[in-house]
């Protein structure tokens, strides 16, 4: 079933549901349909609506501490393809305030880029630290097969434990998170 198919057969409310409430639930082509099916519907005053709904239900935001609302940002930057101008209103309308908003911003700067992609100091850091981690771990296994029973072999941990660290500096992996 094609997706058009499948929200000409939503309410109007599991519509707005979509792009309004759970949006970081959906893909962008999910949100784009639903979207375009409540155009179709000619609903009056819609974007009314939206405020209001926005107004009414984005009222915990300011309660998230700052790591959850980065996750957050991080979520609709890259996964939904919002502007940064987009999740400046949806913090807004979730009464974060503007200085905590952009000191938030300014913090996901470094890990992502206005296009929505990983910067490229994070990119190298994911891609070295990938390959000291999965190199460690190779010449561990390889030292470990190698041996004779009851032997000795090598395991690298320098290696290892510098590339978890690597991967770690990328942000985009996080191993301190709880």
């Amino acid at each position: 079933m094609r997706l058009d198919d499948k929200m000409k057969k939503k309410s109007d409310d599991q519509l707005l549901d979509i792009i309004i409430l759970n949006s970081f639930k959906y893909d962008h082509n999910t949100i784009n349909a639903a979207q375009n099916e409540l155009v179709k519907r000619d609903i009056p005053n819609l974007e009314e609506v939206k405020d209001k709904i926005i107004r009414d239900n984005f009222k915990d935001l300011d309660q998230l501490r700052d790591d959850e609302l980065i996750q957050y940002i991080v979520k609709l930057k890259l996964d939904q393809k919002k502007s940064l101008k987009e999740i400046k209103q949806i913090l807004f309308f979730g009464k974060v305030q503007n200085h905590r908003t952009e000191k938030l911003l300014h913090s996901i700067s470094d890990i992502v880029n206005d296009e929505g992609e990983f910067s490229e100091f994070n990119k190298k850091d994911l891609i070295f630290g990938s390959l000291w981690f999965f190199g460690g771990i190779i010449c561990t296994a390889i030292s470990y097969t190698s041996a004779s029973p009851g032997g000795s072999y090598v395991v690298t941990w320098g290696a290892i434990i510098y590339g978890a660290m690597r991967i770690n500096n990328s942000g985009i992996i996080n191993f301190n998170e709880h």
